[in-house]
């Protein structure tokens, strides 16, 4: 059993912070694990870039947007270095998260955690980290659906949300699934993702996925070196959370 559960069930005062770049199944990921019972808040499930809704909470996009300002960046254009660690961004974190449960497990989901990640490492010490990894021109393609942006802009930002999270991995184990997999593979990691959190798989199994909503891998070769190296290294890692699962 994980050192971090108790009877089979996540501690509660260990909060998931789902990880991932924009359109990277982050949203998928979010809601196969509040059907296994982790409590996500107010937070938005319809939209009309995502059928099911982005399972993210505007309060929490305002905290983040704010520090992303501060540093002179966006989502879309993150500041030239990660904003700097203060009080005030660490207290406005735990600010925004002191209305959670304290009798149950819950987690928040927001890409642009990633450009901030330091702030809720601070915040949430005991958090766990969990995210998922796609093509980065599958990506791109939704980015240009979503937010009319540019291939190579797209790329660019995905390699930067992306090295930060391989950075995130190689300093402690997190669990990794692809969305780009097959239906059955895909499943079969959440459902390993979802033991190592403690929690618990829906007695009528996992529903929210829609492999309908997605679009399949690309061709790696429209893809610059580097980039294709930092996909199959995080590849790498999500078909090695795959095949070993949760460790005891």
């Amino acid at each position: 059993m994980d050192e971090s559960t108790v009877d089979g069930e996540i501690e509660t005062d260990q909060p998931v912070l789902v990880l991932g770049m924009h359109r990277s199944g982050t949203s998928s990921l979010t809601g196969l694990l509040e059907e296994a019972g982790l409590f996500l808040g107010d937070v938005k499930r319809q939209s009309a870039h995502n059928a099911k809704g982005s399972r993210e909470s505007p309060a929490v996009w305002s905290v983040n947007d704010a520090m992303l300002r501060e540093a002179g960046g966006s989502w879309r254009h993150p500041p030239a270095a990660p904003p700097v660690v203060t009080d005030h961004h660490v207290s406005s974190v735990i600010d925004l998260v002191s209305g959670f449960p304290d009798d149950r497990a819950w987690g928040v989901k927001d890409p642009r955690i990633l450009l901030v990640l330091e702030v809720w490492r601070r915040a949430l010490p005991a958090a766990r980290l969990v995210t998922t990894v796609r093509h980065p021109a599958a990506v791109a393609r939704s980015l240009a659906a979503r937010n009319g942006m540019e291939f190579d802009e797209a790329i660019s930002l995905w390699a930067h949300y992306n090295s930060v999270l391989l950075e995130a991995c190689r300093r402690g184990r997190v669990p990794i699934v692809s969305f780009d997999d097959d239906p059955s593979r895909y499943i079969m990691a959440v459902r390993a993702m979802v033991t190592s959190l403690g929690l618990r798989e829906p007695a009528g199994g996992f529903e929210f996925f829609d492999d309908g909503l997605r679009s399949r891998r690309s061709e790696t070769s429209e893809l610059p070196g580097d980039v294709r190296g930092l996909y199959a290294e995080l590849l790498s890692l999500a078909d090695d959370f795959s095949a070993v699962g949760p460790t005891s």
